[in-house]
């Protein structure tokens, strides 16, 4: 299984800009397509596309935090490995208490993304 376009170099360059976004769109989508009949949340997680998502690291964050404000779910533990936050207890009971977790992350940390 090919996770990224054949023409793609994961370099710094290609990694700049749109580009960023671009390569997050298309893993996104290949998770999403690998997942559509799936709700385990431990495949999800485990993906390999989105293991590349954390592992292209925290300039990740802010178009992960835009699937979270868009309602999606799955993202909370891409977003603890990438910014050393965990949500407590209470907060990851349920998934309307996850997103608020981390767009409150998100509203504190706004100056050092």
């Amino acid at each position: 299984m090919h996770l990224l376009p054949e023409e793609t170099e994961l370099s710094p360059e290609y990694l700049r800009e749109d580009r960023l976004r671009n390569a997050f769109d298309w893993l996104h989508a290949q998770w999403d397509k690998d997942l559509y009949f799936d709700s385990s949340a431990t495949n999800a997680i485990n993906h390999p596309a989105y293991q590349i998502i954390i592992a292209l690291g925290p300039s990740m964050i802010p178009l992960i935090l835009d699937k979270v404000r868009n309602g999606e779910n799955h993202w909370s533990k891409a977003l603890s490995v990438l910014t050393g936050s965990q949500p407590s207890p209470k907060n990851r009971s349920n998934t309307k208490s996850l997103r608020e977790f981390w767009l409150n992350w998100e509203e504190e940390n706004q100056d050092k993304q």
